[in-house]
């Protein structure tokens, strides 16, 4: 029955450190997810940068024309200008974004890292001082059985018994020396 709870309790331990390692791939992926994703949010807002520097340089153009063209068709190159400038805002919102992004998902892959290392180094401490321990109640509750079932009672009883008839040797030795003390006066 012991033997039982003991080999349920190693079952429980590798349950344990299966469902630990299993938690540790699962966060792999997510590391390899979050790299992936920074390199695209990177990509991305690369192309943002080369769609803003077009717009601009369209807006530039608009505004050369402008002083180019007859004074009615100005008016629709200064709404075109108007439309250019807000797509800007847009793109720039959308950088702005991709830019604060990155630092994020690089905080939660070093989250995530730290986590499954501290996860690890606990397991690593843990597991021997729970073994240990395990070893010391086993000792213990062995020594309590012995006692229970009188193996340590018998030891004390024999050396009790060794010294009664110790102590009644020295008796008799010490019986015989005053018999002949009282011979010899």
């Amino acid at each position: 029955m012991r033997r039982k709870k003991y080999e349920r309790i190693g079952r429980e331990i590798e349950e344990i450190y299966i469902g630990f390692r299993q938690y540790e791939e699962e966060q792999r992926r997510l590391q390899r997810s979050y790299q992936l994703l920074i390199l695209s949010n990177q990509r991305a807002q690369k192309e943002l940068k080369k769609y803003i520097l077009a717009a601009k340089k369209g807006c530039e153009e608009i505004l050369a024309a402008v002083n180019t063209v007859p004074k009615e068709d100005q008016a629709t190159l200064y709404n075109a200008q108007n439309l250019l400038n807000r797509r800007i805002q847009d793109l720039q919102i959308g950088e702005n974004l991709a830019l604060q992004t990155i630092p994020m998902l690089e905080m939660m892959g070093y989250n995530s890292k730290n986590l499954v290392a501290s996860i690890h180094s606990a397991f690593v401490v843990t597991l021997p001082v729970f073994k240990e321990e395990l070893r010391r109640a086993i000792q213990q509750k062995r020594s309590r059985l012995e006692v229970d079932s009188g193996v340590i009672v018998n030891g004390i009883e024999k050396t009790r018994h060794i010294r009664e008839t110790m102590q009644e040797n020295q008796k008799k030795s010490l019986q015989k020396l005053e018999d002949i003390c009282r011979k010899n006066q």
